[in-house]
């Protein structure tokens, strides 16, 4: 058992690898991570979560992001967390991965078995790509898998500890995350109704309940917010991946963002790009086909046959879940199709791993070669080459020597210094690494009532933007927008730097 255990550490290592390999080169890109970073030094230096950072945002309303991820990452010194920020979600991963085999080696006592689960996980493009920059995905992916096995568990076997796991670890979940509530979401009322067991939304009411009164109703103001923002995305569905300043682009047209194109592009073919977020789940239909269609009865090797079932059907689900929001535009406000499938990478791997198995001890080779190309061709390669053109060749969403020529530049900027970016994601990173106020918020209602305006297209003169947040400094991408293309009567360059360009605005 041993031996097993250190294969598997080993095998886990590797996963890692795999993540943190385009972040040896490239060790400050992301977008997210500067917004978190920023709030968990709030929160360091305060002992509080802000209700308030007037001296970060210019749309100074209160934060309601689930904080519990932030209160995390408070514990560690700004310094260290600041130079290791690219490790912290491969690290939350690395749990992930061992978490799998020893659930899958505990069920079956075979060692093979939990190997290609492992293999099968962290071969996942959703998974390796979800972990490229901090965020809180990784972390609530963990945090979902635990919760909703241990459900599943508990309606399964009838024992209250998995009942009372699956509470906190949800509770834990709904105070660190979003998208994946509402992945879950989908899971708990879906089950309900397959079952005819309300255990599930019980669940969900419990935690939600807990959540409320541990965070002394904080939770409400997230669970607000995060309404707020899937109303912002419905409102400005058309424009998800537009152009701040040109807009919509005609689909000829290339978007001047690697990451932008690649929406492009699964737009078109959507059934595509949700399959190809985890090829793995051609295993999880071929296992329905034999053992539903063919009546193979396949060997569950030890993991009872209702709970494998509704790893079935967890894959299933948010795999179709994925496909329609994919495929209807509107749905696009709760996430892109894709994402779902991080959330179901735990069972697909474990249902992958179990056919592939009985494949082998049936002599059924060519199963084994199908699982090989897929594993090589169809996840592990295309993820390696997204790798290396999303993170190691990335110039838009990476703090680099450019960007910190402006950012130094700021900081030695007497007076007021109040900026408006574009994109508008440079305000992130602007926000963390500058004293100047940001046209950004961490509010999610103000979204809708202030960003409108400008983003996710602008759709008012930049000088009345300018004049209702007292903006006097402009800070732009050349390699995004050209200066020429924002109709400024009149301006000051003040500092180039690489693309970056910071302009001093003069009229407003």
């Amino acid at each position: 058992m041993l031996k097993d255990y250190l294969i598997a550490l080993v095998t886990a290592l590797i996963g890692l690898f795999i993540q943190i390999r385009p972040r040896l080169s490239n060790r400050y890109f992301g977008i997210d991570t500067w917004r978190h970073l920023s709030v968990a030094d709030y929160i360091r230096k305060n002992k509080k979560y802000p209700k308030l950072m007037p001296e970060h945002y210019l749309i100074n309303k209160p934060s309601d992001y689930p904080p519990f991820f932030r209160f995390l990452l408070a514990l560690f010194p700004k310094k260290m967390l600041e130079k290791y920020q690219w490790f912290v979600s491969p690290l939350f991963d690395f749990a992930h991965n061992l978490f799998l085999f020893s659930v899958v080696y505990c069920f079956t006592g075979n060692f093979l078995i939990s190997f290609f689960a492992q293999i099968t996980y962290m071969l996942s493009p959703i998974v390796v790509m979800e972990n490229s920059n901090l965020t809180t995905r990784s972390f609530a992916s963990l945090l979902f898998s635990g919760s909703f096995f241990s459900l599943i568990c508990y309606t399964t076997f009838g024992n209250y500890f998995y009942l009372l796991i699956s509470v906190f670890l949800l509770t834990i979940l709904l105070l660190s995350h979003r998208m994946s509530i509402q992945a879950i979401f989908f899971l708990l009322v879906i089950f309900s109704l397959i079952e005819y067991n309300f255990t599930y939304i019980a669940v969900l009411a419990a935690s939600i309940i807990i959540a409320a009164l541990i965070s002394r109703g904080f939770y409400l103001k997230v669970l607000k917010g995060h309404l707020a923002m899937i109303r912002f995305w419905f409102m400005h569905i058309d424009n998800r991946y537009a152009h701040q300043i040109r807009g919509s682009l005609a689909k000829d047209q290339k978007n001047p963002d690697a990451v932008f194109r690649i929406y492009q592009l699964v737009q078109n073919i959507p059934f595509i790009a949700v399959f190809a977020a985890n090829p793995f789940i051609i295993f999880v239909l071929a296992y329905l086909y034999f053992d539903k269609i063919k009546f193979y009865n396949l060997n569950t090797f030890g993991i009872p046959q209702m709970l494998f079932s509704k790893f079935v059907i967890w894959s299933i689900l948010l795999f179709v879940i994925g496909v329609i929001v994919r495929q209807i535009k509107k749905l696009g406000c709760i996430g892109e199709g894709e994402r779902y499938l991080e959330y179901s990478a735990f069972p697909i791997a474990i249902v992958t791993a179990v056919f592939i198995i009985n494949g082998l001890t049936r002599g059924q080779w060519g199963i084994f070669l199908t699982f090989l190309i897929v594993a090589v061709f169809g996840a592990l390669l295309p993820t390696l080459f997204i790798q290396q053109q999303v993170i190691v060749k990335d110039s838009k969403r990476s703090v680099n020597s450019d960007l910190r020529g402006i950012f130094d530049y700021i900081n030695c900027i007497q007076g007021k210094v109040n900026i408006m970016t574009i994109p508008l994601y440079l305000a992130d990173a602007a926000t963390y690494f500058t004293s100047a106020r940001l046209l950004t918020t961490d509010n999610s209602i103000a979204h809708i009532v202030d960003y409108s305006d400008f983003f996710p297209v602008l759709k008012k003169p930049l000088s009345e933007v300018f004049k209702r947040y007292d903006i006097n400094y402009l800070f732009i991408n050349q390699e995004y927008v050209k200066l020429s293309e924002l109709s400024l009567p009149k301006n000051k360059i003040v500092k180039e730097s690489g693309s970056y360009c910071l302009i001093k605005v003069l009229c407003k």
